[in-house]
Order: C-alpha cells, then sequence, then structure tokens
C-alpha cells in the first residue's frame, strides 16, 4: 500500500495561514467571552476542527466521524449551514464560511458544488462590505483567501471537465465512450500526482470504475462484468474500500456457484457439479482474503459468507464423491 499521509502542495501549505486569521479575530479572552463575540468564538471553533481534517487522504483513508458517530464533512457543513442561519448579520464572515464549505464538499467529491463554493468567496471579495474609518468600503473577503479559492476552483473546473462525458471529439472508432472516459481518468490521476487533489482524483476514477462495473453487470454481460471487477480490485489496489470491491467479486463467484448446481439438478449437465466446485473454491479464496483484513468492515461479512459456503461445499462433494 503507498504511503497514506498527505501531500501538501503550495496551495494547501497557505491554507493554514488564511484560516488562522478567522482564529484571530477573536483574541484572547478571559473566562467570559462578550456576547458581541460570541458568533465569531463560534465559526472558529468550527473552523479549527475543520483544519483538523482538511488534508485528509480520502482515498485511501476512512472519512472522519464526528461525535454522533455521522461523515465529519457532512455535519460540518450541517453546522456552517446553522451557523449562518443563526447570524445573517455577520456579512464578514460569508467568504469563510463558503470556503469551509468549498472544502468539505471538495472532501465528499461533490465536484460542483465545491466548484460553487469558492467561487462564491469570489464573489464575497468582489462585493463591499463595511466602512472602514476614512469612510471607504473593504471586500467582504480577504484577498488571500480569494486567491486560494480562484485556484481550487480552476482546479475543480479541471477535475468536472476530465469526469464528464467524453467529448463526441475523443469518442472515436479507436475508442469507446467507456474508453475514453477511463483514459481521461487515468490522466486526472498522472495530472494531480503529488499535489492536494491527488486522492480526490484517485476517488473519482475508483467512482468511475464501479459505475462502470455496475453499468456492465446491469446489461447482463457476467464474463465482462468479473474482468471488471478484477480490473478494479488491481487498480484500486491501495483504496480504502478495496475489500468492498473484494466482496462484490467474491458474491460473482458465489452466484456462479448457485448456476452450476441449478444446471446440475435441473439440466443435468456432466460437467456442472465439477464448474460449481472451481467457482465455489474461487470465492472462498476471496472471502478468506477478506476474513483476515482487520479494521476493515468487510471482515465480518467475508467470515458470515464463509459459513454459508460451508454446507454448499458439502452438497457439490457428495456429487463428486
Amino acid at each position: 500500500m503507498r504511503d497514506a499521509r498527505p501531500r501538501r502542495g503550495p496551495v494547501a501549505r497557505s491554507l493554514p495561514a488564511v484560516l488562522l486569521a478567522l482564529c484571530l479575530l477573536a483574541g484572547c479572552r478571559t473566562a467570559r467571552t462578550p456576547q458581541r463575540n460570541v458568533p465569531r468564538e463560534r465559526l472558529t471553533s468550527v473552523i479549527n476542527e475543520l483544519k483538523l481534517e482538511e488534508d485528509r487522504d480520502i482515498y485511501r483513508l476512512p472519512y472522519p466521524s464526528d461525535i454522533e458517530g455521522r461523515n465529519f464533512y457532512e455535519a460540518t457543513l450541517d453546522r456552517l449551514d446553522r451557523w449562518a442561519q443563526l447570524h445573517p448579520n455577520q456579512v464578514e464572515f460569508l467568504g469563510i464560511v463558503s470556503f469551509a464549505k468549498g472544502i468539505c464538499h471538495e472532501k465528499l467529491a461533490h465536484l460542483d458544488e465545491a466548484r460553487g463554493a469558492y467561487q462564491a468567496v469570489l464573489s464575497a471579495g468582489a462585493d463591499k462590505g463595511n466602512s472602514s474609518k476614512n469612510g471607504a468600503t473593504r471586500p467582504l473577503a480577504d484577498p488571500e483567501l480569494c486567491r486560494v479559492a480562484n485556484e481550487r476552483a480552476d482546479a475543480l473546473n479541471d477535475l468536472i471537465g476530465l469526469f464528464g462525458p467524453p467529448l463526441a471529439s475523443v469518442e472515436s472508432s479507436a475508442f469507446s465512450p467507456r474508453e475514453a472516459a477511463t483514459a481521461r481518468a487515468e490522466e486526472a490521476i498522472r495530472k494531480y500526482n503529488g499535489t492536494r487533489w491527488e486522492s480526490l482524483s484517485l476517488l473519482l476514477a475508483e467512482n468511475q470504475a464501479v459505475e462502470t462495473c455496475l453499468a456492465i453487470r446491469a446489461s447482463g454481460r457476467q464474463s465482462e462484468y468479473r474482468a471488471a471487477l478484477e480490473t478494479l480490485v488491481k487498480r484500486f489496489s491501495d483504496s480504502k474500500r478495496v475489500y468492498s470491491h473484494w466482496m462484490r467479486l467474491g458474491r460473482y463467484h458465489e452466484d456462479v456457484v448457485s448456476e452450476w448446481v441449478a444446471r446440475a439438478e435441473y439440466a443435468r449437465e456432466p460437467q456442472a457439479w465439477k464448474l460449481a466446485d472451481q467457482a465455489l473454491e474461487t470465492a472462498t479464496e476471496i472471502y478468506l482474503k477478506v476474513s483476515q483484513a482487520d479494521g476493515y468492515p468487510e471482515k465480518r461479512e467475508a467470515q458470515a459468507r464463509l459459513l454459508l459456503l460451508e454446507e454448499r461445499a458439502r452438497e457439490i462433494d457428495r456429487h463428486l464423491q
């Protein structure tokens, strides 16, 4: 498995300094916070927690949870929305709130929503806010925050294009739409390798590969479905969801066992029991592999599937003796 430590590009390194400005707005406090500073303090708390998870590798590591067990990024979006509803007059924080929402949507692979949130930061930077002492007005978002938001919005625009429907010009006779989409996913992985969007591009490519597998299965092309699953587990072997993909492949072989048993019982095909035994052996090997994966939720499911296969194995052995 590849190194799961987060990689920090130039934009990522600038983020703590940007969000730190918000933390300093509240200043040093005594035991009791002045009422006028309560909104700032509450928002600072949300931002500080988000900063701790801002560089998490969402491809290789599970999503963090809040104290209630919810997805941390989804819970943070709810907290930001509630804060905005409770404090509609705190317009000077519009840019910071939008930026924080952009981070959460980006981590959840919500590309359109993340881009929209970063663009809202730029809008806040263009709008005029409170008057200064000399009567001039100032933007609602810090220029440095706008710069980072603009870089992130540009990257998301690119990713949206790379993971969108294949362009007509790409769909030549040499490439099917699915092959073109896969090629562009690989391009995204190469392009963003080593950047803060590395894990996002890998996650998007993995999601696309799973969708491809499901589409093939729905079409009834079983041999192609198996090949797609085998490619999936090899291509994304360092994913946090790799054992979920293995379980899908195991269930495929388990279904094959049932089909061969049915053909042996009803169609009386001579080789059906032997072919059922071969498929059973493959399914068992996969479930054994997953059943030894400590720390993964699929471990218990694999153990349960192995118990169910024991009876099927005894049935097949009786007919092969």
